[in-house]
């Protein structure tokens, strides 16, 4: 029973370590907070912090650890979709991928520390690798929506299918970037329904009705 108790201290610590971490990046960044601060948000000793983190990129890793960064939130939406319209199919899977990624309070502020306050360099933020890792797939998976789409005549064949996929990339990490970065100032976030925005993307690239 004793043995059972420390283990349940001890991981409701090392929660309470990762939530003052989490407020403290969001806050102040990750270069400008220390495993001392955040032992003291947490209200915890530094040994506390060192025993379950012994340095920032452990804790960044277990963050990271936590979500499911975006790269691989879209490949899991979009693989193996089947539909009628290949156009809509990627309209509401992409539009179900990001709003339930920022649905959670939680996973949206990791994502916000990832994303805007964590810097590019030294292996520091680990979801770069990941991204970059994984950003090929998304691409691929897009222009193979978009192939089957200009095949069936919904999608216009005068539109490359490779630009066509990039710019779609881009406009979904557009989309995240602007979301998580109002979690930073508190503000409201511009776009709420991404449907409507997707709609806006796709609409161009359909085949008008004669």
């Amino acid at each position: 029973m004793m043995a059972r108790r420390s283990k349940d201290e001890a991981e409701v610590t090392r929660e309470n370590i990762i939530d003052a971490a989490i407020r403290l990046f969001l806050k102040d960044g990750v270069s400008r907070t220390t495993l001392e601060k955040i032992a003291t948000e947490a209200g915890y000793t530094r040994g506390a912090v060192y025993h379950h983190f012994e340095n920032k990129a452990k804790l960044l890793h277990e963050l990271h650890v936590l979500i499911k960064p975006p790269a691989e939130e879209l490949m899991s939406s979009i693989d193996n979709s089947v539909g009628d319209d290949p156009l809509t199919v990627l309209r509401n899977d992409i539009a179900d991928s990001l709003s339930g990624m920022m649905a959670d309070p939680h996973n949206r502020d990791i994502h916000a520390i990832f994303l805007h306050n964590c810097e590019f360099v030294d292996r520091i933020n680990p979801m770069v690798e990941s991204e970059c890792r994984n950003a090929d797939c998304i691409r691929e998976m897009f222009m193979a929506h978009l192939g089957k789409a200009v095949a069936e005549g919904k999608m216009r064949k005068d539109v490359c299918v490779e630009t066509a996929a990039n710019a779609l990339l881009c406009f979904c990490y557009g989309m995240i970037s602007l979301t998580t970065r109002h979690v930073l100032t508190g503000d409201e976030p511009p776009l709420k329904d991404y449907g409507k925005a997707l709609d806006i993307f796709l609409d161009g690239l359909r085949v008008k009705a004669p």
